[in-house]
């Protein structure tokens, strides 16, 4: 969730700040954006979605990774909350550069540039073959995925039940997996 904009930084004095910060800041267009923290539910649908991911995806060779990575696309850096990569990566190791999924839980605060600022900088990716996006507020799952090596991206939405199929890893993700134990009452 993005706070206050801090003063321009370079992308190296920003990836230096980051490894002593005591809050976690993404980056583009030369500034800085405080995260703030995030509700019980939100933490329970991301630690689902990484729990039911991580089998498959080291299955088909691939890693799962939670919050505390930033995904690089040029000069702009996201925390996005569920990031899975396969393959041989550049060897940084706070910087995922080649993502092939990416997972954003939605709230009131970050939903506008979840859908918007966020998607398009990620669809630059040219690794990414899904990008899903989970409501936390109702059982609402959506994946954008990517249509072949095209520019082209479907959208799928999944409204209360369903399996979402995801094109990486290899693998049908159910809306009660990912809901497991949240209750929406008290989403934010």
């Amino acid at each position: 969730m993005h706070s206050e904009r801090g003063p321009y930084l370079s992308v190296e004095d920003y990836l230096a700040s980051e490894l002593t910060a005591e809050v976690k800041h993404e980056y583009a267009d030369g500034r800085a954006f405080a995260m703030t923290g995030t509700s019980k539910d939100h933490n329970l649908i991301t630690l689902n979605l990484a729990a039911a991911m991580r089998t498959p995806a080291r299955a088909d060779g691939c890693q799962v990774y939670v919050a505390d990575l930033k995904v690089r696309i040029d000069k702009v850096f996201y925390y996005p909350d569920v990031i899975v990569e396969c393959g041989d990566a550049p060897g940084e190791s706070h910087v995922v550069h080649s993502p092939c999924l990416v997972v954003e839980v939605l709230s009131h605060s970050t939903e506008a540039i979840d859908r918007g600022e966020k998607f398009l900088n990620y669809r630059k990716l040219p690794s990414l073959l899904g990008y899903l996006l989970v409501s936390q507020t109702r059982r609402q799952v959506e994946l954008f995925r990517r249509v072949g090596t095209s520019e082209i991206w479907q959208l799928e939405t999944f409204i209360e039940s369903g399996s979402v199929g995801l094109p990486c890893p290899n693998y049908s993700l159910s809306l009660d997996e990912i809901y497991a134990e949240v209750g929406l009452e008290n989403a934010v």
